[in-house]
């Protein structure tokens, strides 16, 4: 039988667990997810007056759904869809970017704005090894903020090159309790490198540092509510870098990086101003 024109072809299987008798739509590519919100009657009305839009899923098992409000990931995608003049049809699934194309967006732009106003920190424990002066950042390391040396003290923050400028040996330097700090590359130096006494009494570092957020379809709620806008306007800049065919699209990119130079500002100064290092 040929495809009709409202047909969704699969590629993968759209059930839970089928063998199981579980015949919940899954969020697979391909299975299930294509069926979320394309069932009829999708958009309906009454002629010449307001139209509804329908959301059933299709299939005898329903899912539970997500309203655009109720979490941040949703409510963010709603915005994107709406500033990018990418809407969603029922019934359609080639009719919108897939969600899982808008969270890459997302996930970018947020990650850009985490490098400008360091929301998203991480603490890690470095284990301390006498006589070892470099120690490995973590995977998801943007920027250091501050290195504690057992309960309460602080090092110094420093760098390498001012050591090299005063011409200090600081690679030969005897053992002892660490004082400063300094990145490079992907390591932690310290001066001097931690003495076996040393180790003894205060065996590790805490480092607070600036750390990769996870990305947005994961789900958690990383931002407070007036940073998502900032966010969403800049994954529309991202899409509109990436496509801009259009126009119109050339024409945004203008004022949506105005935008987001802007609200980045305001959120650093509202960082700020409750003790936030930015």
């Amino acid at each position: 039988m040929p495809a009709g024109a409202g047909d969704i072809l699969l590629t993968a299987d759209p059930y839970t667990n089928a063998a199981g008798g579980d015949f919940s739509l899954n969020g697979a590519a391909g299975g299930g997810l294509l069926l979320l919100g394309a069932g009829n009657p999708g958009r309906f009305g009454v002629i010449g007056g307001l139209a509804s839009t329908g959301h059933r899923d299709i299939g005898a098992a329903q899912s539970l759904g997500q309203g655009p409000a109720t979490t941040a990931t949703a409510l963010m995608r709603s915005l994107w869809r709406e500033l990018a003049n990418e809407p969603f049809t029922p019934g359609d699934p080639t009719s919108a970017v897939p969600d899982a194309r808008v969270d890459i967006y997302l996930t970018w732009a947020a990650q850009e704005l985490n490098r400008r106003v360091h929301y998203h920190v991480s603490d890690a424990t470095i284990v301390l090894i006498a006589g070892q002066q470099e120690y490995s950042l973590p995977t998801d390391f943007v920027e250091a903020q501050w290195i504690q040396y057992g309960n309460f003290r602080k090092l110094e923050r420093s760098d390498i090159e001012r050591w090299m400028s005063r011409g200090e040996d600081w690679r030969h330097e005897q053992p002892n309790e660490p004082t400063a700090w300094a990145v490079y590359a992907n390591k932690i130096v310290l001066r001097p490198p931690p003495s076996a006494s040393a180790v003894a009494d205060n065996p590790n570092l805490t480092l607070r540092y600036v750390s990769t957020p996870p990305d947005i379809g994961a789900g958690a709620d990383q931002l407070g509510s007036q940073e998502y806008r900032t966010v969403v306007v800049w994954a529309v800049y991202l899409y509109s870098v990436a496509y801009p065919e259009s126009l119109v699209a050339q024409q945004r990119l203008t004022a949506l990086k105005a935008e987001v130079e802007e609200q980045a500002n305001l959120i650093k100064m509202d960082y700020a101003r409750r003790s936030i290092s930015t």
